[in-house]
């Protein structure tokens, strides 16, 4: 071939151009292919690859390697992938025509959607293949020639060397004007156009060269077909050889078959001899459901059977060359197309001469089983069938021996036999175990054997041997085996001589049993016995046995001492009825009990041998023999008269504890209530019933912290006695109080097995000590009157000096104004100071700082002692910070103050100290008065004590004194000496860090906050009062109406509307809070000032559904005042 070669692989092809590659190896075709089409997509052509010898996926992985987006391209459509049934074949056929038009019509629709021109290449291997109309390839290359010179269009044509031969590849140069050879592009000098080459008769050519390459296909394929049948064959011997679990056999066969001989499918039926027919057992391949059809058709002829069938009943090899054409294979042809089937062969093979099997091969072409195959398969199924009777035999004889086994396993029974001139022994398996060695292991000789015995055993096995050898005679002995590392071994040994033709003794042949079993059991009956008359002796209860007519056979020694008794003798000679009941009519009764029950459990007295009476509790069985008579009676007799007596003392302590009257709770360690007693009932409304089985928690009122509970259960998990005091609810919902103790309760081992709370109410005392305080107080406030009349009558004196110098000196109207306002907040202090004395509330502790409270309470204690009495308060800098009730605080000092001033009847000092000591806050209070005798110092905090004469004190206050310390968890500690003088130290815990202070009153500002002119309405009955209130209200710049009652008020104009509403608590017609709420109704948005004389607790409690509001204390000051407007004001 002659050309020149262009400067590269596609120097620049155009639409039109027809080219072809030959190439010979994979490199050379992705080398020129990938170029080739990238180029195409880069010049935006539309390009399609039509694949045959390759796949699309090979194909777009060379665009790939070059970096090319081919999802892109393919998404978008410029890129596309053929197969030879899309382009070159149509309805099966190749047709030049129908190629050249489908080459014009894609042309014309890559341009009509926006394409530059159409790429095409194709493999042009399907032409090997012999499709119909593929002789014309050569025809339709050259006529090519004539469609793409001036159309949008150019092509590849690849040619793989290796597959076709040089003369076809000849007249392919003949039909190109380019080629390809590997990377190299040819101007093809051999090119013939197409009307000087299709005279020649190229089609004839090929189908010469195509006829001739099939005859030499189809022998190489008939070679390859039965290599592979052979391998196959080979492989299935080497499968018999190693598999012997019938069923994967034949399931490997027919793999093997399908995997390795290229069949469809191919499946093994055992033959039912009954019915005639085979049944699946092992299948593989497609369609390998068809070897579950019937064997006989429905719509079938009479006597229609598949091949298998007709392969069992006919016991010979049937052969279906094609089941497209065969008559007898017709009811199943339309399944057998379904699946691909074309042929078939149907083999049986026999096992012990009898056909008990079928193999059936099935094949997708026609023909498949002609000459050598049916002979093969043949002797595949002979193979087959010798390999299942083979593994039927093996498994008959394993079956057998391991009957054989598993009887003399079970019975614990070894075989043998002797051949005494080779001396060799042979053993069965369970002979082996029975001497401890592995089954299978080497055999002993006679002199090995004798070692696996004790010396005594041996020496007499070894003389009954030579006996038998001798006489003839078999033996029979127990022997004990030497095991070292285990418990005694025993075996029964049996052996017998056998003989040879000539009657001579040749060996011996025997058994081994091991009987180890029942020498043990015989042992262990002698034990028992044994072991029966040392328990019989030596319990603790009495044993007895008793004859049917009423004699004691038997008893052991706790019996005969329980009975008073000193031998077996003296109580065999008793009679049971006359010696031993006190009551003989228990005898009866109790042999009732035997009838009705079997087995008697009753309590009966006794006579001992003194006369005395015993309380026992008797267990009676009766024995008896075979034919169910009672032979003797069986039986346990304990004392129980101490315990009688100690059940009765303690029900009489029960009854003691259902008499208390403190509440008794016993509860498991979980906390659930077992027991309560009537006390708990009469106190808490729970019945025992509805009390046990449920917490205590039904008692809790949420009054105590969760704190206050881990402390309690932390102490009780310890072990510990718990005391303390808890406010419960009852179960109508009121609430009582009570003082405490549970006490962990311990069982044998030491684990708490309950807790046991006694609980005494003592809210009758909690209420009378409240009022015992009360009274305490109101004794103080008698005492506190006095000091206050003659305080305020000083003051009236002062107030009304200063009234009448303003009325004859107004020049000196500023100092005496100041002077008298002075006496007045003198005057209100002392009201201060006594409500908070006297207020009766419960207690609420607040942080206080103690120098503030002694600082404050020492300005009223002054005016309660006598004026020869010093008061002297010594406070530090720093605050002493404490939690405690204000109120009681105060009550504290006061007794403790009255006390010692009544000490000092001649006069003298009190002290009043505070401090701090680590954690705990300090006050005390000293007097240098009589002192306290030694001898009654520990009684002073009894109730009802007192050191004073008749009529002067109860003899409570210290007592009051030391519950109010100790409920705020505090002390008090005493020194004293006679004549010198006494000092009450209070002992406190100290309060957090930082805690807030109780508010205290502010001190008046030097200027008033002004108002803005709102209005405020005064409602205050009392005309001088609301006279003074308006005139500083409207001096502060508020625009004020005043009214002197609710009636009046009601007839103010709702407009303009009022800003805050100033009222006093207590009004002639209605109070203050109830004014308050109908003129909030009326005035949208009012706020609320009350004022009033009482005490800030009364005024927050009678108005506390208003929510919240101002209160002013009378008396107050103009600062006051506007600061109150102010806040109510400048808050919206």
């Amino acid at each position: 071939m002659a050309g020149t070669p262009t400067p590269s692989p596609f120097p620049d092809l155009k639409p039109g151009d027809h080219l072809c590659c030959i190439y010979q190896s994979e490199e050379e075709h992705r080398a020129v292919l990938a170029p080739y089409l990238n180029q195409g997509l880069e010049r935006r052509e539309k390009v399609l690859y039509i694949v045959d010898a390759h796949t699309g996926d090979a194909i777009l992985g060379y665009l790939r390697e070059r970096g090319v987006a081919v999802d892109t391209f393919l998404a978008s459509g410029q890129l596309a992938i053929l197969t030879r049934k899309d382009a070159y074949l149509r309805e099966g056929r190749f047709d030049p025509e129908h190629m050249i038009a489908l080459l014009a019509s894609e042309t014309d629709r890559a341009r009509t959607e926006g394409w530059s021109a159409l790429r095409v290449t194709g493999e042009m291997t399907w032409a090997l293949r012999g499709e119909p109309g593929s002789e014309r390839l050569i025809e339709y290359e050259s006529r090519l020639n004539d469609f793409f010179p001036g159309s949008a269009c150019l092509a590849i044509c690849q040619y793989d060397r290796r597959r076709f031969s040089p003369e076809v590849l000849l007249d392919v140069l003949h039909t190109h004007p380019y080629v390809l050879l590997g990377t190299k592009l040819y101007d093809n000098f051999y090119y013939l156009p197409p009307s000087a080459f299709l005279g020649n008769r190229p089609e004839a050519r090929f189908r010469q060269w195509t006829r001739a390459l099939a005859d030499r296909t189809e022998a190489e394929q008939r070679i390859r077909h039965l290599s592979r049948l052979y391998r196959t064959i080979s492989e299935i011997n080497q499968l018999i050889v190693r598999e012997k679990e019938p069923r994967r056999l034949l399931a490997e066969v027919c793999r093997i078959v399908v995997e390795q001989g290229e069949f469809r499918m191919a499946w093994v039926g055992l033959a039912d001899r009954a019915a005639g027919v085979a049944t699946p057992v092992a299948s593989c391949g497609a369609g390998a459901d068809f070897a579950d059809e019937p064997g006989a058709s429905p719509g079938a002829a009479a006597g229609a059977l598949r091949p298998a069938t007709r392969a069992v009943r006919d016991q010979r090899t049937v052969v279906v060359d094609d089941t497209e054409t065969d008559p007898t294979f017709a009811p199943w042809r339309k399944a057998a197309a379904a699946r691909g089937f074309r042929s078939c062969a149907a083999v049986p093979f026999r096992i012990g001469g009898e056909v008990r099997g079928v193999i059936a091969v099935y094949a997708s072409v026609p023909g498949a089983f002609t000459g050598e195959v049916v002979p093969l398969f043949q002797e595949v199924a002979g193979d087959l069938g010798h390999a299942l009777a083979a593994i039927e035999t093996e498994r008959a004889l394993r079956k057998r021996e391991f009957e054989l086994n598993e009887s003399q396993r079970l019975a614990h029974v070894g075989c043998w036999d002797w051949d005494v001139a080779r001396d060799t022994i042979w053993w069965s398996d369970e002979y082996y175990r029975i001497y401890g060695l592995e089954p299978g292991g080497p055999t002993p000789n006679y002199a090995e054997h004798l070692n696996a015995y004790r010396p005594e055993s041996a020496e007499r096995l070894d003389a009954a041997v030579r006996r038998a050898m001798e006489t003839g005679e078999p033996y029979e002995i127990d022997l004990e085996l030497a095991r070292p590392t285990e418990r005694t071994r025993w075996i029964a040994a049996r052996g017998e001589p056998w003989r040879d033709g000539a009657g001579t003794v040749r060996g011996l042949r025997g058994t081994v049993q091991d009987i180890t079993a029942r020498r043990l059991a015989e042992e262990t009956l002698r034990r028992s016995e044994e072991k029966y008359r040392t328990i019989f002796e030596e319990s603790f209860d009495g044993l007895f046995i008793t004859s049917p007519e009423g004699r004691i056979v038997d008893m052991n020694r706790k019996g005969i001492a329980m009975f008073g008794y000193a031998t077996k003798e003296e109580v065999q000679s008793l009679d049971l009825v006359r010696d031993v009941y006190a009551d003989p009519a228990d005898r009866e009764r109790i042999l009732a009990l035997v009838r009705a029950h079997g087995v008697a459990e009753y309590e009966v007295v006794v006579k001992k041998k003194s006369g005395e009476k015993m309380i026992t509790r008797c267990s009676l069985v009766p024995v008896r023999d075979g034919a169910g008579a009672v032979t003797f009676f069986r039986g346990i007799v304990r004392d129980i008269t101490s315990r009688r007596r100690l059940e009765e003392a303690m029900r009489r302590s029960a009854t003691a504890i259902e008499q208390l009257s403190e509440s008794v709770v016993v509860t498991d360690p979980n906390g659930v209530i077992e027991y309560v007693n009537p006390a708990f009932s009469r106190v808490t409304g729970y019945n025992r019933e509805e009390a046990v089985g449920r917490n205590p928690r039904i008692l809790k009122s949420g009054k105590q912290p969760p704190e206050f509970y881990r402390e309690m259960w932390a102490i009780l998990l310890r072990g510990e006695v718990w005391h303390g005091h808890i406010v419960n609810r009852r179960k109508d919902g009121t609430l009582f109080e009570e003082d405490v103790t549970i006490s962990p309760v311990r069982d044998d081992r030491g684990a708490i097995a309950h807790y046991v709370a006694v609980k005494r109410d003592v809210t009758q005392e909690i209420a009378l000590e409240a009022q015992l305080r009360q009274s305490q107080k109101m004794d103080a406030v008698g005492r506190l009157a006095g000091g206050i009349a003659h305080d305020f009558n000083n003051l009236l004196q002062a107030m009304l000096s200063h009234t009448q110098l303003l009325q004859r000196a107004p020049e000196q109207a500023r100092a005496d104004l100041a002077e008298l306002e002075a006496q007045i907040r003198r005057g209100a202090a002392l009201t201060r100071q006594l409500m908070l004395f006297s207020r009766r509330e419960e207690a609420r502790r607040e942080p206080l700082d103690l120098g503030a409270v002694v600082a404050e309470a020492g300005k009223l204690l002054r005016r309660l002692v006598r004026e020869n009495v010093e008061v002297v308060v010594e406070a530090p800098e720093r605050p002493v910070i404490t939690a405690a009730d204000r109120g009681q605080l105060d009550q504290v000092l006061m007794n403790l103050a009255l006390n010692a001033a009544d000490a000092m009847p001649n006069g003298g000092r009190l002290t009043i100290r505070t401090g701090t000591a680590a954690d705990e806050a300090w006050l005390a209070v000293q007097d240098t008065g009589c002192g306290i005798p030694e001898s009654v110092r520990d009684k002073v905090f009894e109730p009802f004590f007192t050191t004073k004469p008749a009529g002067h004190g109860t003899g409570l206050g210290l007592s009051v004194v030391h519950g109010i310390v100790t409920d705020h968890g505090g002390r008090i500690e005493l020194e004293s000496e006679v004549g010198a003088g006494t000092t009450f130290r209070i002992v406190l815990p100290r309060a957090a860090p930082g805690a807030p202070l109780a508010a205290s009153a502010a001190r008046p500002e030097e200027a008033p906050p002004a108002g803005r002119g709102e209005r405020v309405l005064v409602v205050e009955d009392e005309t001088a009062a609301r006279e003074g209130l308006v005139a500083i209200l409207r001096s502060l710049g508020y625009d004020v109406t005043a009214t002197g009652s609710a009636a009046e008020t009601a007839r103010l104009a709702p407009e303009p509307p009022f800003h805050v509403l100033l009222t006093d608590l207590m009004l002639p017609d209605v109070d203050g809070a109830t004014l308050a709420r109908g003129a909030a109704d009326r005035w949208r948005g009012l706020h609320v000032i009350l004022m009033s004389g009482y005490a800030e607790e009364d005024v927050r409690r009678r108005s506390a559904e208003l929510g919240h509001v101002e209160f002013l204390q009378k008396p107050f000051d103009m600062h006051a005042l506007a600061r109150a407007l102010r806040r109510v004001l400048d808050a919206t």
